[in-house]
């Protein structure tokens, strides 16, 4: 059964690398062979010199050529960073425009990212109450195109779930918007599906155990397109 434990609602992040902090840390590697190892500053002061300001369309060009020389860790790290101060200080309209434009690499950890950050802390309830959700469909997109389609399959029958029920869901987020900062709240009462979406949490669970999606799928996924960029 649903827990209905009370919840503060939380301001919008302002900083992505806040939110994904969490994440980064614990797949941070040791390098492969060949491959030079950054400390987290040494990352950002790398990120600073790769990247090209691009001020026509507001996204940045990454010299993919340095990027490719970093370890797995090292280049998930550098690409959230990137992200940090590309999508940083933008409305979610801006956020949507430029996320159409960022290179795959970019744009996967995006989404995968926030995914991962909403789900560990509240479940698919909070990733599809929250404004992330509103990125289902090219969350189970990515999910698939690193091979883990268990995850991708979980996530598109919540989005379902949640599309079934859309006018309550819709209400329940125009009564949450009008809550005070700080809140004290209960965001899920009353919810038809909130239950079923407990159930769907737990699977997508079991299919991140079974599938390793953020480990080797996730690596491999991302070093192809950037030693693509990098050849070019």
């Amino acid at each position: 059964m649903l827990d209905e434990r009370m919840s503060v609602r939380r301001a919008r992040p302002q900083r992505v690398d806040r939110a994904v902090q969490k994440i980064v840390t614990p797949f941070v590697r040791q390098p492969r062979s060949g491959r030079r190892s950054l400390g987290a500053v040494a990352v950002r002061r790398f990120v600073q010199r790769a990247r090209v300001a691009c001020a026509t369309i507001r996204v940045v060009v990454l010299d993919w050529r340095e990027l490719s020389g970093l370890s797995s860790g090292e280049l998930q790290a550098a690409l959230l960073a990137e992200l940090d101060v590309v999508m940083a200080g933008h409305s979610y309209q801006e956020e949507d425009e430029l996320l159409a434009r960022l290179p795959v690499p970019l744009r996967v950890m995006w989404v995968l990212s926030w995914l991962d950050f909403e789900v560990t802390q509240g479940s698919l309830l909070a990733y599809f109450s929250n404004t992330p959700g509103r990125h289902a469909a090219q969350a189970v997109q990515a999910l698939r195109d690193i091979g883990a389609a268990g995850m991708a399959d979980v996530v598109m029958r919540a989005a379902e779930s949640v599309t079934a029920a859309s006018e309550e869901w819709a209400a329940r987020r125009d009564e949450m918007n009008r809550q005070p900062e700080h809140s004290v709240v209960r965001p899920y009462v009353a919810l038809s599906n909130a239950d079923q979406l407990v159930e769907l949490t737990d699977q997508y669970w079991a299919a991140a155990d079974e599938e390793g999606w953020w480990g080797d799928k996730l690596d491999a996924f991302l070093s192809r397109p950037v030693e693509a960029e990098a050849r070019r």
